[in-house]
């Protein structure tokens, strides 16, 4: 590995303090870390299941739901709002009684 400038950050991590960066601009840390064949994202060792492993451990997790709540106290509803109104503020005023009820009606359910 052959590094060829010194600049002020690596075009990987983005660290800021003046490196040998080298022929693709990554500093000597972010050029021994291994890069994963599915994300592309270049980790640490302790990532990997193996030596071998070109995936990493964060892409072999399950996919999980990216949207979450605490303690159920937030759910999605389905709203159906007018495409003519422009104004947020004008839409959300109208679907007040909506979401009033909504919400009344699961925590009646719910408790």
């Amino acid at each position: 590995m052959v590094f060829v400038e010194k600049d002020v950050t690596c075009r990987y991590c983005s660290a800021f303090k003046p490196v040998y960066l080298n022929d693709q601009g990554i500093c000597p840390k972010c050029s021994q870390r291994r890069v994963c064949s599915k994300c592309k994202c270049r980790r640490q060792a302790h990532n990997y299941t193996s030596k071998d492993a070109e995936v990493c451990n964060f892409c072999l997790l399950p996919p999980s739901n990216t949207r979450s709540s605490v303690q159920n106290l937030f759910q999605e509803q389905p709203l159906h709002i007018d495409p003519t109104i422009l104004d947020v503020d004008m839409m959300i005023r109208s679907l007040q009684s909506t979401i009033a009820d909504n919400v009344d009606r699961h925590v009646a359910e719910q408790g």
